[in-house]
């Protein structure tokens, strides 16, 4: 995608099918170990953004310049670990939404932990998809700057895919 020249970023947002067993110690291991991957990669290829998932499910926004976003989100489709990808938005931006994170995360256990919302909360950890108003809980707390005091990412749960 070539962006026009007003726009600086590209965002994209994402949910799809986890097919990692994240229920097991192997499943979760095998998920920090992909994150700690992605994180340098996305550091390096000056991508912001923010993980959220559930048991089954995982939701991503992805923002930064166009090639390396569009290169990011080329590696996910073609990694086995997720199914039934939908694109939710990709649209150039000026403004990067989590323009200080390299990749958050929010998951059920982050959500317990840190306690980022009774509606977020419920939402991650008793659905069995991500539904739409997960995303806009997500923005809205990062608009208000709520998420960046209440949601910090902790290594190793600092991920991105």
């Amino acid at each position: 995608m070539i962006l026009p020249a007003s726009h600086k970023f590209l965002r994209i947002i994402y949910t799809s099918i986890n097919r990692i067993d994240l229920g097991t110690l192997a499943g979760r291991t095998e998920l920090q170990q992909l994150a700690a991957r992605a994180q340098g990669r996305n550091r390096d290829a000056a991508i912001s953004g923010m993980l959220i998932h559930n048991e089954s499910n995982f939701g991503q926004l992805l923002e930064g310049p166009a090639a390396a976003v569009e290169s990011t989100m080329e590696r996910i489709i073609l990694d086995p670990r997720h199914t039934d990808i939908a694109v939710l938005e990709c649209r150039p931006t000026d403004q990067r939404i989590f323009e200080t994170w390299v990749s958050g995360y929010v998951g059920p256990d982050a959500a317990y932990q840190q306690n980022p919302s009774p509606q977020l909360r419920a939402a991650l950890c008793t659905a069995a998809v991500l539904p739409g108003d997960v995303f806009t809980k997500m923005f809205d707390l990062a608009e208000s700057g709520r998420l960046a005091d209440n949601l910090q990412p902790k290594p190793p749960h600092d991920l991105a895919i």
